[in-house]
């Protein structure tokens, strides 16, 4: 079963969220909704047999150790001043990312330590991020 890990419960996360929990049963995925605020990852997740919430404090290298290392893939809908460390994060871990957050280029100075450790990462997914965090 692959385990997908979003990182970020807030407004920008409900339609993916119940798009990956809508297909995780046929697709055998496992999806864990991760948020400062636990009860804010559970009411996206609700009672999804494939689905769990956590807590995350996404601040916190050593939970982001633990919960990236377990992850197949991050998608991270938190806010950019996390993108960095998340994506550090995942390349440290050997997990790739994927955000809509626009590239940052402290992040883009990761690609070479990225490849040389085979990690995926990839920003700006979607038609626009503002286009796509407006719907």
């Amino acid at each position: 079963m692959k385990r997908i890990l979003v990182v970020g419960a807030g407004q920008s996360s409900p339609y993916l969220i119940r798009w990956l929990l809508e297909r995780a049963e046929s697709r055998r995925w496992h999806v864990t909704v991760a948020d400062a605020d636990e009860a804010a990852a559970r009411a996206r997740v609700g009672e999804h047999r494939n689905g769990t919430a956590i807590r995350l404090d996404v601040a916190d290298p050593q939970e982001r150790a633990t919960r990236f290392a377990a992850a197949d893939v991050v998608v991270n809908l938190l806010p950019p001043q996390f993108e960095l460390p998340v994506a550090w994060s995942c390349v440290e871990h050997r997990t790739p990312m994927l955000t809509a957050s626009y590239l940052d280029p402290k992040v883009a100075a990761l690609d070479e330590d990225a490849r040389e450790r085979g990690v995926l990462l990839l920003a700006e997914l979607g038609f626009d991020p503002g286009i796509d965090l407006m719907s």
